[in-house]
């Protein structure tokens, strides 16, 4: 599951043309999340297959992303807190410092999940001392997991995915965003929740769920499962990039949550004349990114 601001997104301005993205820009790289810094740089981080570690990446063509050399900034303790299921990093540049958002569980507790937070005042993350600062304290402590962070003015907002407390079945309920939920298979899909500009985005009554996902399976271009996005934009800022994973392949032997071929995965985002955001479908795989 991946929050992000659809509400940011739609702030964006879009430009005419598309970029070419060789897909899939990493292999086996699930819950991908790119910031483009002010240096130029896209920062990159997402899913290790092992679930035990924290990389970056850094390019300045995100088509060089699978060739960049990955940088492991911490790795999983041995036991208690952050010893298992290292799950959905983001990095974020937030007054001068890098901060880096990530989901982890315990040995002896795997599916105990807990939000997590990581410092690095360096300017550039690649380079200077990660700090743990702790478990974010949420109100309740329950399976919580995906967390992101945006500004809108002045205000900074925290999303997140929880389960309710007393909640009878294995749910989780969403504390703002844009979404994607269902399963870890083929069911997958992205949803939007859209908000008015000005509206309190606090408050549950200022959100419309869109009917349909806005993003789902494609059998004609091989790809399914599509979740966890982000967004981007291409360096002059023109043109609004949806970062994602997919598989391509539909049917998984046993857990999905162990198949480790959820590719990370970018496109374009076109805009309707109503200023909404369509995403169209899953691209194809590019031939040529796999002989890369």
């Amino acid at each position: 599951m991946k929050l992000a601001c659809a509400l940011a997104a739609a702030l964006m301005m879009s430009g005419p043309s598309a970029a070419d993205f060789h897909n899939p820009l990493v292999p086996q790289r699930a819950d991908p999340q790119v910031e483009l810094h002010s240096d130029g740089y896209y920062y990159y981080t997402a899913t290790v297959p092992e679930y035990d570690r924290i990389e970056l990446r850094r390019v300045k063509d995100l088509n060089d992303l699978g060739r960049a050399e990955p940088k492991v900034i911490w790795r999983k303790h041995d036991a208690g807190l952050m010893s298992a299921n290292i799950w959905a990093p983001e990095i974020h540049y937030i007054d001068g410092r890098w901060y880096l958002y990530f989901t982890a569980s315990r040995v002896d507790a795997p599916f105990d999940i807990r939000l997590y937070v990581l410092e690095n005042p360096s300017p550039n993350p690649l380079e200077g001392a990660w700090t743990e600062r702790g478990q974010i304290k949420t109100g309740w402590e329950s399976f919580s997991l995906d967390a992101t962070t945006f500004a809108i003015g002045q205000q900074r907002y925290l999303v997140w995915t929880q389960r309710p407390p007393g909640a009878e079945q294995h749910l989780t309920a969403i504390y703002m965003a844009t979404y994607s939920a269902s399963a870890t298979d083929a069911n997958y899909a992205m949803g939007m929740l859209t908000a008015d500009a000005g509206a309190d985005l606090l408050d549950p009554r200022s959100w419309k769920k869109s009917s349909v996902p806005v993003l789902a399976s494609s059998a004609q271009n091989g790809q399914y499962g599509p979740g966890h996005n982000g967004f981007t934009t291409t360096p002059d800022g023109k043109q609004d990039i949806l970062i994602y994973h997919a598989r391509n392949y539909r049917d998984i032997a046993g857990n999905p949550l162990k198949d480790p071929n959820r590719n990370t995965r970018a496109q374009i985002i076109h805009w309707r004349a109503d200023g909404t955001p369509d995403f169209g479908v899953p691209v194809p795989d590019d031939p040529a990114a796999m002989l890369r």
